[in-house]
């Protein structure tokens, strides 16, 4: 093994448990979420902040079951562990995560202003019914967009090239 290779494998190596320190600590912080969430349901569930929270919580944990199973295997193996299929849908449900998260991050932000400053907006578009009916448009939104993007051709991939 030449000193680039050698170099090479210990970057690959480095970044491989780099993913899996940052994905561990990512996964028990939304672990520790998910029971104040489950313990505070009774306390919270009709608060849009928790409702909104909810559906964040569920986007990271899909991102974080690609990065378990796609990116930290294929990054130790340094070969591609899946066939292009598995790869392909796993790469679509860290699309929808990562977009989830992006939409409902946005109308977290948007439901904290209504609070401050339109009071009756706050009341009818976000608690409920009306709040039920924003998630289901946004878990819609990412859903469609998601499909946009992968028809259009922009695909998401983990490949080993670069490892």
């Amino acid at each position: 093994m030449s000193e680039i290779e050698e170099s090479g494998m210990w970057l690959r190596i480095f970044a491989a448990i780099s993913y899996t320190v940052l994905s561990t600590i990512s996964l028990s912080a939304n672990l520790l979420l998910l029971v104040v969430f489950i313990v505070g349901h009774k306390r919270f569930d009709r608060m849009s902040y928790f409702i909104i929270s909810w559906q964040t919580l569920v986007c990271d944990l899909i991102m974080l079951s690609y990065q378990f199973i796609q990116a930290i295997p294929t990054t130790f193996a340094a070969r591609q562990l899946y066939s292009p299929t598995v790869m392909h849908y796993m790469g679509v449900l860290d699309t929808i995560g990562y977009n989830g998260v992006l939409f409902f991050m946005f109308i977290l932000t948007i439901s904290r202003v209504t609070i401050f400053f339109f009071e009756k907006i706050d009341r009818i578009v976000f608690s409920p019914p009306g709040i039920y009916a924003v998630i289901v448009f946004v878990w819609v939104l990412t859903l469609t967009f998601t499909v946009i993007l992968n028809m259009s051709g922009c695909m998401k991939e983990f490949t080993t090239e670069a490892l």
